[in-house]
């Protein structure tokens, strides 16, 4: 298990409120605590019939949310990871050697909670071949999800939710939103994806 040691809430919320509020900005919920967590370093290896399988807990009190960045990323042919919230109702994966990018980064989504729980299972020939390492675990410091404004997934009370039936004849277009996080994935807006060519 890796224990994040929170930031000083209480500081961050007193920086927030010194900001300029004339313009607009993406909505910020977390900080990112910088780690140094890779396999060889934390969690429990266990062998079993011609897989390794990794476990790491990720605990952080307090939290409302967290979520992790991969500095290094590459997940071998075989490899399949798993990343999932404290209580099991939120769960990645699973995530294989296609999320593998020529930055050889990997954000994860904002997990509800204190914990994340990461698994990986992959050909024990392949394990020392793994590449995977964070320097950061972002904390939640603001509840995002079901708060009375709305949280992800949930609309306010002068919307209509896409999923509801008046987005009906909406269903091509709803494809198109999405979360954005920013770089180390302390805060988000929504945005739409477009596509320009036909």
């Amino acid at each position: 298990m890796y224990q994040v040691t929170p930031p000083n809430v209480k500081e961050l919320l007193q920086k927030e409120k010194q900001q300029p509020t004339d313009m607009a900005k993406p909505f910020k919920f977390a900080k990112a605590v910088n780690v140094n967590i890779n396999p060889l370093t934390y969690g429990k290896w266990m062998m079993n019939n011609g897989f390794a399988y990794w476990t790491l807990k990720i605990l952080a009190d307090s939290a409302s949310s967290l979520n992790i960045s991969f500095s290094k990323f590459r997940l071998t042919k075989n490899a399949i990871m798993y990343i999932s919230n404290g209580e099991g109702t939120m769960i990645t994966g699973p995530i294989t050697s296609s999320e593998n990018n020529p930055n050889n980064y990997w954000g994860s989504d904002v997990y509800s909670g204190n914990a994340i729980l990461i698994e990986i299972k992959v050909p024990i020939e392949e394990k020392d071949s793994l590449i995977l390492e964070t320097k950061s675990i972002v904390y939640g410091y603001k509840p995002i999800f079901n708060t009375e404004s709305g949280g992800f997934g949930q609309s306010a009370s002068c919307n209509i939710n896409i999923l509801c039936p008046e987005g009906t004849p909406w269903e091509n277009e709803r494809k198109s939103v999405c979360k954005i996080l920013n770089a180390d994935g302390s805060s988000w807006c929504s945005g739409a994806m477009i596509m320009n060519t036909c």
